[in-house]
């Protein structure tokens, strides 16, 4: 089994903030998804338009998480998360629920182990129809996809 510890380990290539949500990302998806990474975590181009949803933070530092999910996969981690053996049961709505949720989750433990004293508000997770490009994306490769997050912070003024 992988350990959850951002290291060597599940990720390559990555520094600073990136190697923390790697972490988190690998933690969250095996302790609440039972998904174990297949491969290192890497930086990686924009995701290609999958099924995306997004959280919003202020506090100590302020910014974005967002989070991109094959669709075959998006099923598959909300039949896993529901407790569900037949994926086919899982209907849209859950899928998408289950999608608001996961980056709720990224975003509380990615922010806990950047600043573990510090104090945040996260807002509601939404869906997002668009992907956003740039840099900054991290592709966590597991046993039933690929899901790619993004951690962005907005420079306080």
């Amino acid at each position: 089994m992988w350990d959850s510890d951002p290291g060597p380990a599940i990720a390559e290539g990555l520094s600073g903030a990136a190697i923390e949500m790697a972490g988190a990302a690998v933690e969250v998806l095996e302790t609440m998804f039972f998904e174990l990474p297949v491969d290192l975590v890497r930086e990686a181009e924009p995701p290609r338009a999958g099924l995306a949803s997004e959280v919003e933070f202020s506090g100590t530092r302020n910014g974005r998480l967002a989070v991109d999910v094959e669709p075959g996969m998006a099923r598959r981690l909300a039949a896993s998360f529901l407790g569900r053996e037949d994926e086919q049961t899982v209907t849209e709505p859950e899928v998408n629920l289950v999608l608001l949720e996961l980056a709720n989750m990224l975003c509380g433990n990615a922010l806990s182990r950047l600043e573990p004293r510090g104090g945040f508000q996260i807002g509601a997770p939404r869906p997002a129809l668009v992907t956003e490009g740039g840099a900054g994306w991290l592709m966590v490769p597991v046993e039933s996809g690929r899901l790619s997050v993004r951690l962005s912070f907005r420079d306080e003024a």
